[in-house]
């Protein structure tokens, strides 16, 4: 008895999507399962962002505490720190700060937070929220403005406020991420 792979084929691909304000990077763009290559192409690496956050956090791990903790008050130390140090292909903030339920900083300041991150590193950036969908929109909008010539993607933009976010993007030049379900 003969034995074959069971290999499925697939007729639809992943989109691509490339961003990045120095460097950029494309991703997507696969017709097959993650990591499946014996099936169809993967033609991008996968990219996985490191976290960074505009606060301290209050309740990580101590071991991300004894890696992050000498940077944890400067989220840009802390971006550069990721990609010199750990070689980060990209970064993912987190405006953690403008949650109205926590600090509540203004979209101005994260905005400038942003401005400077994007300055201070070559890699690919990823804002996001903190899920509040009216302070979001504020702050994508500030966020959006203050890095007008850089190529960042924003978000989340959720089911009652995807309209504010996506027209900021668009209005703006810059993409929109959907949040995770």
């Amino acid at each position: 008895m003969d034995y074959s792979d069971p290999i499925d084929s697939y007729t639809g691909t992943i989109g691509t999507l490339s961003f990045g304000h120095k460097k950029q990077i494309t991703i997507g763009g696969e017709d097959c399962l993650s990591f499946y290559t014996f099936e169809g192409k993967m033609p991008h690496k996968p990219l996985v962002a490191l976290e960074v956050w505009d606060m301290a956090p209050d309740n990580w791990p101590k071991i991300l505490n004894d890696i992050y903790g000498d940077v944890y008050e400067d989220p840009v130390k802390w971006a550069r720190k990721c990609v010199e140090e750990f070689k980060a292909r990209a970064i993912s903030i987190k405006l953690a700060s403008t949650d109205p339920n926590g600090l509540g900083r203004s979209p101005e300041e994260a905005a400038q937070v942003v401005k400077k991150m994007v300055e201070a590193v070559d890699v690919p950036i990823i804002v996001y929220g903190t899920g509040n969908l009216e302070k979001d929109a504020e702050v994508m909008k500030k966020v959006a403005e203050a890095s007008a010539e850089s190529d960042i993607i924003i978000g989340p933009a959720q089911e009652d406020n995807y309209k504010a976010i996506t027209a900021t993007a668009l209005g703006y030049k810059k993409k929109s991420l959907d949040r995770p379900r």
